[in-house]
């Protein structure tokens, strides 16, 4: 499946094409934008989403066809962990939420390297690492095991990147890849 989104988010099957599903804020198209979306990755037909205004996240089952809003608060970016047992959430207060998906609380929290909004957010080939995006340029990672948060990369040909739109691990390769506002992507030794 496949699910793309603006102010509706429409879920796709992928063989034959076909829409399989449609709907907005509450299920009816909003003025509302949806920000980020997130495949649980153990085929369980979960997905989350955060809307750009409202910074509302939702958590919708595609088998059962209900949605839960989560209690977070000007959420930006949201990812599911390699296992799907965490889910990490951003928000505008320059804070990441790391909750328990099988408890439904939030297990740990952590706060952006330079005190700026993560716009992204993901997690490496396993549930130990997050990598996130802020706002200022900076891309950081933090330890989940250990608690440890460090600055990864800040320097691109002696430049300041731009505010960290997007943020990709590769799933083969001890790479990373960032996308800024400035208009580059950029490749990461890790």
């Amino acid at each position: 499946m496949l699910a793309t989104c603006s102010n509706i988010l429409q879920i796709w099957n992928c063989q034959d094409y076909s829409l399989i599903k449609e709907f907005g804020h509450d299920h009816q198209p909003s003025t509302d934008i949806i920000k980020s979306i997130d495949w649980k990755k153990d085929n369980s037909n979960y997905l989350v989403f955060t809307y750009k205004q409202t910074g509302r996240v939702q958590l919708y089952d595609l088998q059962k066809n209900k949605s839960v809003e989560l209690s977070t608060t000007k959420a930006q970016c949201c990812s599911f962990s390699t296992s799907g047992k965490y889910l990490s959430i951003t928000n505008e207060d320059s804070q990441a939420q790391i909750w328990d998906v099988n408890s439904g609380r939030i297990s740990q929290t952590f706060n952006s390297v330079d005190q700026s909004p993560m716009e992204c957010i993901c997690w490496g080939n396993g549930d130990s690492y997050v990598a996130a995006g802020t706002r200022k340029g900076n891309v950081f990672l933090y330890n989940q095991l250990t608690k440890q948060t460090f600055s990864a990369f800040t320097i691109k040909n002696g430049n300041k990147l731009g505010s960290i739109s997007s943020i990709k691990w590769s799933p083969h390769k001890e790479l990373l890849g960032t996308t800024s506002n400035d208009g580059l992507l950029s490749l990461w030794n890790y």
